[in-house]
């Protein structure tokens, strides 16, 4: 029987090199019996590609933006892991480039990747892909963190890479071989093996750079040649195909002992959450003045103004766009309820009057009272202290009131769900890693933390 296993775990690393210093996070498939970590890439913006580069392909350099956090495999594939999900190794070759568990996989191709990660996800019930090229290169640079290094954590090649055996073809001189994955050091962000060893698959078709800016590029479209950007460089080459930014290619039917893959996919969107939480806006928020008049209540054509507030992800809220709702006025408080909040994620949130025409009420040039971000959802009146016992198979929580409970893991997933105001809860399921946990009262969350097992 297939079994699948997840851990998580936040931890921080300090590379022996300046200025590097990265809040690692990762998290454990266990697919039987074998391991493997995938390591989470906060989404940024960055230059992709090098005007200078002896590859004319990683020209022109241009700005790039990823709008999501996505998780890529801490090595390349090994084949350990393929024969876990696949059973054996392609009999067709005899794997004279390195064969071990710990040996990145080779002799693959497109259509074999392909059918390694649907199976992989249906074990997991992930979403196992290949990394497109810009997310290879954000991390292979470091992500948020990089020292823009010339390769994947370091600007001498030797360090974090095996590369250079064309020297060797002739003498014998040097191995003609891979070697296991992790024996160099990592780049900033915890990720092995990003330059040399084997080049890397992504799942981009080649197609040349332009110099406008771009935000989640996928490159080109499958051609008459069907060639496709492979990454990294491999034990082979020499050092500049080695660089953060080099652009090889291969046909997406290609199976060499030279080309491997490596994992990736999306940060999976948080389940949602209903969340019932009042919001109520004081003068510090309303007493704005319009051409010299106070939004209050009682005030001349007021009655027939329609008084809310929109509310959104981003901080320029729009009431066309974003989503909405009536408010009352009592006094000089606007309340108003806001619902299908999904949790973990930061609203923003504006107050607005206006006719039944959609017009202001008041000037011309302002149609919001801007407020600050919508926090008050989580009304967190009651102190809570959670502990877990010294086994760490339990969590004791003390004070408040609360009638549900959830437990999240680092992708967002819902792991525990307990209804009631149970103080003693199980975790002993649980393996060791990192979790979110809420409690909520009556739909509204009341407490928010993260517990570490």
């Amino acid at each position: 029987m297939k079994k699948v296993f997840t851990t998580t775990a936040i931890f921080t690393l300090i590379c022996l090199m300046p200025k590097i210093y990265a809040q690692v996070i990762d998290t454990t498939f266990v697919v039987n019996g074998v391991n493997f970590k995938m390591i989470k890439v906060e989404h940024g913006t960055f230059q992709m590609g090098d005007n200078n580069s002896p590859n004319n392909n990683a020209a022109p350099a241009h700005q790039v933006s990823l709008s999501r956090d996505y998780w890529i495999g801490e090595t390349e594939v090994t084949q350990g892991l393929w024969v876990s999900i696949k059973d054996k190794l392609p009999e067709t070759y005899v794997f004279e480039f390195g064969l071990g568990d710990l040996y990145p996989m080779y002799y693959c191709n497109f259509n074999d990747i392909n059918s390694f990660c649907s199976i992989l996800n249906g074990l997991t019930g992930m979403n196992f892909r290949l990394p497109t090229e810009a997310e290879w290169e954000f991390a292979a640079r470091g992500g948020i963190y990089s020292n823009g290094t010339t390769y994947s954590g370091s600007d001498n090649v030797a360090d974090v890479g095996w590369i250079g055996a064309y020297l060797g073809v002739n003498d014998g001189s040097i191995p003609q071989t891979s070697y296991p994955v992790k024996q160099k050091l990592p780049n900033e962000l915890g990720i092995y093996d990003m330059t040399g060893n084997i080049s890397e698959f992504v799942s981009d078709y080649y197609a040349p750079y332009t110099a406008a800016p771009q935000t989640d590029p996928m490159q080109g479209q499958i051609g008459t040649d069907n060639h496709v950007i492979i990454r990294g460089g491999d034990w082979f080459i020499i050092d500049y195909a080695a660089s953060v930014s080099y652009r090889g290619q291969a046909t997406n039917d290609a199976r060499t002992g030279r080309i491997g893959f490596r994992l990736a996919f999306t940060q999976p969107d948080a389940e949602p959450e209903v969340i019932n939480g009042s919001v109520s806006v004081d003068n510090s928020c309303t007493a704005a003045d319009f051409n010299g008049t106070k939004i209050n209540s009682g005030s001349g054509d007021l009655a027939a103004v329609e008084f809310g507030f929109v509310y959104g992800t981003s901080p320029n809220v729009d009431y066309a766009a974003d989503m909405h709702t009536i408010a009352t006025l009592s006094g000089s408080t606007l309340t108003a309820t806001a619902t299908n909040l999904a949790v973990g994620t930061q609203y923003y949130y504006n107050v607005y009057a206006k006719k039944a025409d959609n017009t202001c009420v008041y000037g011309e040039e302002s149609n919001f009272i801007t407020c600050n971000s919508l926090d008050t959802q989580i009304e967190n009146e009651n102190t809570f202290n959670i502990y877990p016992n010294p086994a760490r198979k339990q969590l004791f929580i003390e004070g408040g009131n609360f009638n549900s409970l959830v437990i999240y893991d680092v992708l967002g997933r819902k792991i525990i769900s307990i209804g009631g105001d149970e103080k003693v809860i199980d975790v002993s399921s649980l393996p060791n890693g990192t979790y979110n946990i809420r409690l909520f009262l009556d739909g509204k969350i009341v407490y928010d933390t993260k517990i570490v097992k």
